[in-house]
């Protein structure tokens, strides 16, 4: 994972997180979203068997599953400090702003997701916590403005949204 920054799994509220041993810059990237491959079929079998979400949506019928390493443990928070980015080199977490060293990771997974069959109640603590996390056609219009201003929604989503008329 070259061009990525130095990070380290540790506990966090309700598990584990990932946080940086090193202060970013924002748009750095921070690591690489890896794992085995899998489609809508398999998520929805995974979701109708009780199993707990492990996948990270990467287009509109394709999934990553958990890989192993620490980019499956970057928790969600309703007011993320980083983002997803699908560059030509991958799929990467990205810094929005400076971040300092020692800080955790966190992405919005509402973002990300688009007919997503997990649903889970958001536990981040921030002041605009939005409670039920889902879909990101269900963000609120001002959140769904303000990733867009910021081109933190990724283009499938984009083309999701623009068919449901958002």
């Amino acid at each position: 994972m070259s061009g990525t920054a130095k990070v380290q799994v540790r506990a966090s509220h309700g598990g584990h997180g990932v946080f940086t041993l090193e202060p970013l810059a924002g748009g750095q990237r921070i690591l690489q979203f890896v794992g085995p491959l899998c489609d809508r079929h398999a998520v929805m079998r995974a979701a109708g068997a009780g199993a707990g979400d492990g996948f990270l949506q990467i287009a509109r019928d394709s999934f990553y599953a958990l890989s192993g390493g620490p980019d499956d443990f970057v928790n969600h928070s309703c007011a993320p400090n980083a983002y997803v980015r699908f560059d030509q080199d991958g799929v990467f977490l990205v810094a929005r702003a400076a971040i300092a060293a020692g800080e955790e990771l966190y992405f919005d997974y509402g973002v990300t997701q688009i007919e997503f069959p997990f649903r889970f109640d958001c536990l981040c603590g921030a002041a605009e916590c939005r409670g039920p996390i889902g879909n990101c056609d269900e963000l609120p219009a001002a959140t769904l403005a303000t990733y867009r201003a910021a081109g933190m929604v990724p283009a499938y989503i984009e083309e999701e949204l623009r068919r449901l008329g958002r």
